[in-house]
């Protein structure tokens, strides 16, 4: 696990974890040779179909909000409605979190907001004792760089 999501738990055993959805519940794998499809292309297929039902989930990721459940929320860019609806259902099927601790987004940058929305439910804790878990660095940086909360990048998990 990481030494900062572990150093939050001793600080107080009630920070709350703010997830990203692809690359960091959900493999990140929806073509025969490559990681996935350009926007435009993505956008088409989650019109047609749902390809979060072949998606996998990560045990190591299960493991960790299956005890730290309600402390664990979702944060992830959503290109319309049907891919919302899609993530929330792989969310709730492979990690049992509640549908009002799951905030979807147009653009990496509004995740700031949901990160201060969710700190303005939880004023009792400091602004660090909110963890964004996420894969996209540049995501991170921009977290990082424009607020006090902390910031992980998935990776840490699979040391």
């Amino acid at each position: 696990m990481s030494y900062i999501i572990e150093r939050l738990l001793a600080e107080n055993p009630n920070s709350i974890f703010v997830f990203d959805v692809d690359g960091v519940l959900a493999s990140y794998e929806y073509t025969d040779y490559n990681h996935g499809y350009p926007e435009y292309v993505w956008e088409n297929i989650v019109m047609k179909g749902d390809p979060y039902q072949e998606a996998r989930p990560f045990k190591v990721m299960q493991e960790f909000i299956s005890q730290h459940l309600e402390n664990c929320y979702i944060c992830s860019v959503c290109c319309n409605d049907n891919e919302m609806w899609m993530k929330a259902d792989f969310i709730k099927r492979h990690y049992q979190i509640d549908e009002s601790h799951m905030y979807f987004t147009n653009t990496k940058e509004e995740k700031l907001e949901v990160l201060d929305d969710i700190h303005l439910n939880h004023s009792e804790l400091e602004p660090r004792h909110i963890c964004m878990i996420e894969d996209t660095v540049d995501t991170l940086n921009y977290i990082q760089e424009y607020s006090e909360f902390s910031t992980v990048h998935v990776s840490s998990f699979f040391a």
